[in-house]
């Protein structure tokens, strides 16, 4: 008679010594995120290259008050549920869809106030047009 045993190798899953709640992941993702996007747009639009990299990720670290050593073992702890990662990442996508409708209505708004900056100023050059002629077309010098 045979019996078998089958072993699953599972991860072991290491909680990190800085432990970020759901929601502060939730929010440290979010912000890697907008800068792995602005990183990307600068490099299609070749505005630079990766010096700000540090910079941009050192900006998360201290907003968010954690190291990337935090960050890292945050990630690898999440990544080995995978149904509470799948969680955060829906979360963080709900965020940056908020942020690009909150940023696209902004521009829109700014888009019409230049607009009617342009109106105005048009006016305001035919008002002194108006005011220079006499008869007609005819401008007095």
């Amino acid at each position: 008679m045979f019996s078998s045993c089958y072993i699953e190798n599972k991860p072991t899953v290491v909680i990190p010594d800085n432990l970020f709640s759901e929601t502060k992941m939730i929010a440290v993702m979010t912000d890697v995120q907008l800068v792995e996007g602005t990183l990307s747009y600068n490099r299609i639009k070749r505005k630079g290259n990766n010096n700000f990299k540090e910079d941009y990720y050192n900006q998360v670290f201290l907003e968010h008050n954690i190291t990337a050593k935090d960050l890292r073992e945050n990630l690898n702890y999440y990544n080995l549920q995978p149904e509470l990662m799948q969680k955060i990442i829906e979360k963080v996508l709900e965020n940056l869809n908020q942020t690009q409708g909150q940023l696209e209505k902004k521009i829109a708004e700014e888009k019409i106030a230049d607009s009617l900056k342009l109106i105005e100023d048009r006016i305001d050059s035919l008002r002194v047009v108006d005011s220079l002629s006499t008869y007609g077309n005819k401008v007095i010098n």
